[in-house]
């Protein structure tokens, strides 16, 4: 189903993906300096993982309850005829690429989590969300792969997606500028 029509993003839409640019940003920031830069005798670490592993289940739960459904019911604006028909086909896979990897990234590192047998907290509200998978090393080892490749993977998209963006604002028509679906 599609309630929309016209040339922009509903409210909605428009507002979740900023929200949630803003959340990933972050967690793809502190997850490159937990693994690259974190001392690991530092007093804040923990904090930090806990920060991390919040975000990531904020990031999953607004996926699933919010952004997957809005985008169900409202759609989005077709693109412009104008772009070539390579474009909207990336455009397409790209879509496809960034809600797979918003459930994955965060699935896999709560995954990994659990399996290292680690607890999920949710920033304050509660020391340990639910287990969903029992220790395992050789798994969390596989789901430590998968999310730090995922991410990585995340971040190229999130890299690429920007680049289009620039390339669309001052390089394409006018008619070809899709910052101005989703401000």
């Amino acid at each position: 189903m599609n309630l929309k029509t016209g040339s922009k993003h509903p409210l909605l839409s428009r507002i979740l993906h900023w929200l949630m640019a803003a959340i990933i940003l972050a967690a793809l920031g502190l997850g490159i300096y937990m693994v690259e830069f974190l001392d690991k005798e530092a007093a804040n670490r923990q904090a930090i993982y806990d920060l991390h592993k919040s975000l990531g289940v904020v990031v999953f739960m607004l996926i699933i309850l919010l952004r997957l459904p809005v985008r169900l019911v409202f759609g989005a604006p077709p693109l412009p005829k104008s772009l070539p028909i390579y474009e909207r086909i990336l455009a397409r896979l790209t879509y496809l690429a960034f809600y797979f990897l918003m459930i994955a990234v965060p699935l896999s590192g709560y995954l990994m989590t659990n399996a290292f047998g680690y607890p999920v907290p949710f920033f304050s509200l509660t020391d340990e969300l639910l287990f969903i998978y029992g220790i395992d090393d050789e798994m969390a080892k596989k789901f430590a792969e998968f999310h730090k490749t995922s991410a990585f993977v995340l971040l190229a998209l999130v890299t690429l997606h920007i680049l289009a963006v620039i390339k669309h604002r001052f390089f394409d028509k006018p008619e070809n500028d899709l910052l101005k679906r989703m401000w």
